[in-house]
């Protein structure tokens, strides 16, 4: 179970971030507006696309903050405006790729493995005792 959750933490946190903003507008208004479908389906689709990357807490930390922002403009004005939607995406979007965006398994290839004993050989820090 916690192979699972680490291999999908991303995915796992987009989908309950879009989950639990769209609940909390049907549940407060007794409707959901369109922008907060729309954003609600782009965390989702950010968890998505972002699953198998490098730098997995950035976007995680990007989809909860833009998420908790929106919620938090949402409850003090009642709704939010488009512009303010599209700078929240625009920051998660950074955020997906504020780390280096390669697959997670660049770390486990074989070069990459070999380049990182050959480096610790050369030059021994304290994380690669063991």
């Amino acid at each position: 179970m916690q192979d699972f959750f680490n291999k999908n933490k991303v995915l796992i946190v987009g989908l309950l971030s879009a989950v639990a903003l769209t609940l909390n507008e049907l549940f407060v208004k007794g409707e959901t507006s369109t922008k907060a479908l729309v954003f609600a389906a782009f965390l989702a689709a950010i968890g998505f696309l972002a699953n198998n990357l490098r730098g997995q807490w950035a976007t995680i930390a990007g989809i909860l903050g833009t998420a908790l922002s929106t919620y938090v403009t949402m409850e003090q004005q009642g709704s939010i405006s488009w512009p303010q939607l599209i700078l929240q995406a625009v920051l998660a979007v950074l955020a997906m790729f504020a780390p280096p965006t390669k697959s997670r398994g660049y770390e486990h290839t074989s070069v990459i493995e070999q380049a990182r004993s050959h480096g610790e050989m050369k030059t021994p820090t304290a994380i690669g005792k063991k």
